[in-house]
């Protein structure tokens, strides 16, 4: 009996599978209580498998945002450790590819960078600015090279927007 008070009280879904299993083979009759731990362990079980779903469509959706949050509410729904490794690789990984499209600088780092996140599937809206930025660098390039005033003038003047 105490093991599924002490189940109950953590909301564990591991304990209280196994005070259930224990309840079953001691044989004892407290049906309240076991009904009790019988529908908490239901709700956080479907609980988990919400949030472990939810999880899986933020992996294909790929925003690093979403999929924090998704990998956060999937670990304190217990889902467990080892169903949470691909999304918190991912999540790096992604994380990792955005760090790099800040910190790139020139026209080859900003498009090596890009290409890289692309590859990856990384949402287009996380990509924008720095296709923007890329775009007005290569203006700027391109206005030096041509040595004209003028179209230097305008390209800052785009770059600084």
């Amino acid at each position: 009996e105490s093991l599924l008070h002490d189940a109950l009280e953590k909301a564990s879904i591991c304990d209280l599978i196994f005070a259930l299993e224990s309840v079953a083979e001691s044989g004892l009759k407290e049906v309240e209580l076991i009904g009790e731990a019988s529908a908490t362990l239901g709700k956080l079980e479907a609980t988990r498998d919400a949030a472990h779903n939810r999880l899986m469509k933020m992996m294909q959706h790929r925003h690093p945002v979403t999929l924090g949050e998704a990998l956060q509410a999937a670990r304190s729904a217990q889902v467990p450790e080892e169903k949470l490794e691909e999304a918190a690789a991912l999540l790096n990984h992604l994380q990792q590819l955005l760090d790099c499209m800040k910190l790139a600088q020139g026209v080859d780092a900003r498009v090596a960078s890009l290409s890289a996140a692309t590859a990856s599937l990384v949402p287009e809206e996380l990509l924008e600015d720095a296709r923007l930025q890329l775009k007005r660098l290569r203006a700027l390039h391109h206005a030096l090279a041509d040595g004209h005033v003028e179209g230097l003038r305008r390209a800052l003047r785009d770059a600084e927007a």
